[in-house]
């Protein structure tokens, strides 16, 4: 098993127009520090960072832009989330709101 790996951030599917994500951000994951509160926290920084550029590439120049934005990196995150498989990460995404921008 390997010590390091990366995901993509998942494709958010047929819902908001596709199953590839524009421009393939990706997120290198130290899977022995999964047990760091500190770790997980950059981390999930980290993954919706890339959930924003993935869903304003992949929802560039729609007209419902505004509508699917913040739905878009939510689902994006919660999928990197799941794929990725650590409790920790996961009760962390899931202990809080967050807002994200909507502006392009």
């Amino acid at each position: 098993m390997h010590r390091n790996s990366a995901i993509t951030a998942a494709a958010v599917l047929a819902l908001f127009g596709g199953s590839a994500l524009a421009s393939g951000e990706r997120v290198a994951i130290d899977r022995a520090q999964l047990d760091d509160p500190a770790y997980v926290a950059s981390l999930h920084a980290e993954i919706e960072q890339a959930a924003i550029k993935e869903c304003k590439a992949d929802l560039a120049g729609s007209v419902f832009y505004r509508y699917q934005i913040e739905d878009c990196i939510a689902g994006t995150v919660a999928a990197a989330v799941d794929e990725i498989g650590s409790e920790a990460l996961s009760s962390y995404s899931a202990s809080g709101e967050r807002d994200y921008p909507i502006a392009g």
